[in-house]
């Protein structure tokens, strides 16, 4: 399953699930026609997240949630992971055929990375010169996505996405701003618990703190 890793250029619709680990909870936001409304309902897990536990907790609340909206319709959702599960990075590499440049890539993340093929690795280009290419890398555990995957599936829901909430975050300002798109900008979102900065490299989500 692909990471999404780039904004849609229509605004986000359908239902959404995020995972925040900063506050231990899970919360389903659907939008009403047209966008006009935006319905959220959350629930809290008290386990390790992540593990066996979690995963069990995790299959409830959807239960949970499903019979409490039995109307509503939550067949298909994009998900929203922490963003502690992400690894991002850049790699650079030398300007040769552009035929080879994809296979060199990926010699390049297999010397970096040794457990590489441990990881769902998903690259984008950032810039170049006439001597290097430089790439945005973004990763997540294959264990990981595919556990998150199952859960869901096996709860009747088809998963249409998968990202990490900065990167959610980047892509919900691009879509309320489409001046922002291609930008190189640092945009934080300011909640009571916490500050969340991202940092912006031409449209793509480079960094987050």
């Amino acid at each position: 399953m692909a990471i999404n890793i780039r904004s849609n250029k229509n605004n986000v619709q359908g239902n959404v699930i995020a995972v925040d680990q900063l506050l231990e909870s899970v919360r389903f936001c659907s939008s009403g026609d047209e966008n006009e409304s935006l319905t959220i309902d959350s629930a809290k897990y008290k386990v390790r997240p992540f593990d066996k536990d979690f995963y069990d907790r995790l299959s409830k609340i959807i239960k949970q949630h499903k019979e409490k909206n039995p109307d509503s319709d939550l067949q298909k959702a994009s998900i929203i992971l922490p963003d502690q599960l992400f690894m991002l990075d850049m790699v650079t590499i030398p300007m040769i055929h552009r035929k080879a440049m994809q296979h060199s890539l990926s010699l390049a993340i297999e010397n970096i990375y040794k457990n590489a093929s441990e990881m769902n690795l998903m690259t984008y280009g950032i810039g170049q010169t006439k001597q290097t290419a430089t790439y945005g890398l973004v990763g997540i555990r294959w264990n990981v996505l595919e556990e998150v995957r199952k859960t869901f599936t096996e709860n009747g829901i088809n998963v249409s996405g998968i990202t990490y909430a900065t990167n959610a975050m980047v892509n919900g300002a691009m879509a309320m701003n489409q001046k922002l798109r291609n930008e190189t900008f640092m945009l934080m979102d300011i909640k009571e618990e916490c500050t969340r900065f991202a940092l912006v490299v031409r449209g793509c989500t480079m960094g987050y703190f």
